[in-house]
């Protein structure tokens, strides 16, 4: 994202941004009840892109990371579950 990501939790409502295999957080929410389970790379990453911002306060990110970008023809790299690009 360009834009700005601005997630703002409390310690007694927190935001988590986790897998749809994550029954843990919000129920059985694939419909599925204990046939998968959540593991790294269930889904990509929050990407903050060059003049873009992001905020977590109360915030958990988990089970993300299986976002990859190449530059040009060449793998440049792969995230956890947060990717920063550009300038700081």
């Amino acid at each position: 994202m360009n834009g700005i990501l601005d997630v703002q939790g409390t310690a007694t409502n927190p935001v988590v941004f986790t897998s749809i295999k994550d029954d843990s957080v919000g129920g059985d929410s694939n419909n599925d009840g204990s046939a998968s389970s959540p593991s790294g790379g269930n889904w990509g990453a929050i990407r903050v892109l060059d003049g873009g911002s992001v905020t977590l306060n109360y915030t958990t990110v988990r089970y993300g990371g299986s976002y990859t970008y190449s530059c040009g023809y060449s793998y440049c790299g792969s995230y956890g579950n947060l990717g920063i690009e550009g300038e700081a």
